[in-house]
């Protein structure tokens, strides 16, 4: 099993031995597995876990965000000599010498660059889009859906209404047998963007929780309309 090393402030190196089918938690209060002692880490900052034969890093919501190889992430896969980040502390994930890393699919590959969220990992990026536009003041965030299931492709929200359903008219088209025509529609707004229900039996999801009213759609929610799964997220136009 692989292990973590981290390399503390004396010189120290300390390393924990991760076990199938557990978590290793990490944070700045003592019930931790890793107790990073920093006030820019969170009490419960983050989690690696064991799912489908590979071990994962969630980060869970904490205030100033993870980090694998000095890129911000919420939920990905980690891969031999992976660099971890929390505070002012890095560790490395690494197999031993006699054990070979799990090989990646096309699935683990994809969680390298798309967030993946459960109802026990909900996080969002601890720097808002805000924060990007100040660093970046000749570009605007847009926003985007990205194929999770269901479909491939990615559709940048560029106009005022974008219309979702199974109708070929559609600005993203959804199959399904309860899908209306056009099942839902994205509003662009001053304050963002906004996701409502229009017509058919299939109504829209964010992480599984049905939609009843207009929501403001935040970075990373994952929308469910039908056997699809669409990912809203920014990028820099």
């Amino acid at each position: 099993m692989p292990v973590i090393s981290l390399k503390t402030d004396d010189n120290k190196i300390h390393r924990y031995q991760l076990e199938k089918g557990k978590s290793l938690r990490i944070g700045r209060i003592d019930d931790n597995d890793i107790v990073i002692n920093n006030p820019a880490v969170s009490g419960h900052h983050a989690t690696i876990e064991w799912d489908d034969d590979a071990f994962f890093l969630a980060d869970n919501q904490s205030s100033n965000g993870s980090f694998i190889n000095n890129q911000l992430v919420i939920y990905r896969r980690l891969d031999h000599k992976d660099i971890i980040t929390i505070g002012n502390q890095s560790m490395i994930f690494a197999y031993l010498d006699e054990e070979s890393a799990p090989a990646a699919t096309v699935e683990d590959e994809g969680l390298k660059t798309i967030a993946i969220d459960t109802s026990q990992h909900r996080s969002l990026l601890a720097k808002g889009v805000s924060n990007i536009v100040s660093q970046e003041s000749d570009k605007k965030p847009v926003g985007v859906l990205t194929y999770v299931e269901g479909g491939k492709g990615e559709f940048e929200l560029t106009g005022k209404v974008t219309k979702i359903g199974k109708s070929p008219l559609s600005d993203v088209v959804i199959r399904g047998f309860m899908v209306g025509k056009t099942a839902a529609m994205i509003l662009k707004k001053e304050k963002g963007y906004y996701l409502s229900h229009v017509k058919g039996r299939a109504k829209p999801k964010i992480y599984s929780q049905t939609i009843t009213s207009e929501v403001l759609l935040k970075e990373y929610d994952l929308i469910e309309i039908g056997s699809s799964k669409l990912q809203f997220i920014f990028k820099m136009r």
